[in-house]
């Protein structure tokens, strides 16, 4: 007879966390943007008034179509009482080892958290799973399940990018098999403050890179690609100064410009990209 789980905390978890990773497949290779042609220099906007840059934003949900990461039924065996696997979530690559498909889910390598349908099948006895961004503290329960099959949903946060794993399960009791369906993921949105020679001096983890074009224009390389979204620029400091900012692709190409005679100008200046 199918039962429910009893969904107990919900486990939104604390992002950020840089560690190396155990996986149960290879490491996936994050795929760098294409380079910009030389010659596809965009034109510089029309000199325009200074716009306040906005408050940093919270990450943005997307929801997918259900996708399937794991299924312990497909050759991993139940999860014994306090196992602790960890499992591959971003990325294209396959999660056929872990009983996912071979393909993934598309789930964006900068991805902080992910929303999934998590099931019990054929556990011996009842218990309770933990799950939590590879290499952080093990203490956040978020469902409990009862002996035989049930389904609860859950938030989980992932590690940091760069980490193979990023979602570690822990099951106290049991033993059971696992599936995990996912139905969406956050992505945080994207902020950076560049130097007056093109360097980064701060960024979120969706920033990739900064460089200097040329004399007041400077090009930030996202790790995916941003259009429709909407890019502010602002200058980082006092003076005659203003900014302003487009998006083409993997690319935010700033400006920043003199007020008093409209040239461009070498400026530190703040970005953000609102999606």
């Amino acid at each position: 007879m199918r039962k429910s789980l009893v969904v107990v905390v919900g486990a939104i978890l604390t992002a950020g966390i840089l560690v190396a990773g155990v996986g149960t497949g290879a490491a996936m290779a994050e795929t760098p943007p294409p380079d910009q042609p030389a010659d596809a220099k965009a034109e510089a906007p029309a000199l325009g008034p200074a716009v306040p840059l906005p408050a940093q934003q919270r990450a943005v949900y997307t929801p997918i179509n259900t996708c399937r990461i794991v299924n312990t039924t497909a050759g991993l065996g139940k999860m014994a009482n306090n196992q602790v696997r960890a499992f591959r979530v971003r990325g294209s690559g396959s999660m056929t080892g872990q009983g996912g498909g071979g393909t993934g889910c598309g789930i964006p390598l900068g991805a902080s958290s992910i929303t999934a349908v998590v099931t019990t099948l054929d556990s011996i006895a009842g218990g309770r799973l933990i799950g939590y961004p590879t290499g952080a503290p093990s203490v956040f329960r978020f469902a409990s399940y009862v002996k035989g099959e049930g389904t609860a949903t859950a938030t989980l946060t992932l590690a940091a990018r760069g980490v193979a794993a990023p979602l570690s399960i822990k099951n106290i009791g049991g033993p059971t098999h696992l599936v995990i369906d996912v139905t969406g993921y956050f992505l945080p949105q994207i902020s950076a403050k560049v130097s007056g020679t093109g360097d980064l001096t701060t960024a979120s983890s969706r920033v990739l890179s900064a460089t200097q074009f040329s004399t007041g224009i400077f090009r930030v390389t996202l790790d995916a690609p941003a259009d429709g979204c909407v890019a502010v620029a602002s200058p980082d400091g006092s003076g005659a100064f203003t900014a302003s900012a487009i998006i083409i692709g993997y690319t935010v190409t700033i400006y920043g410009y003199s007020t008093v005679s409209g040239d461009l100008v070498n400026i530190r200046t703040s970005l953000a990209v609102i999606c």
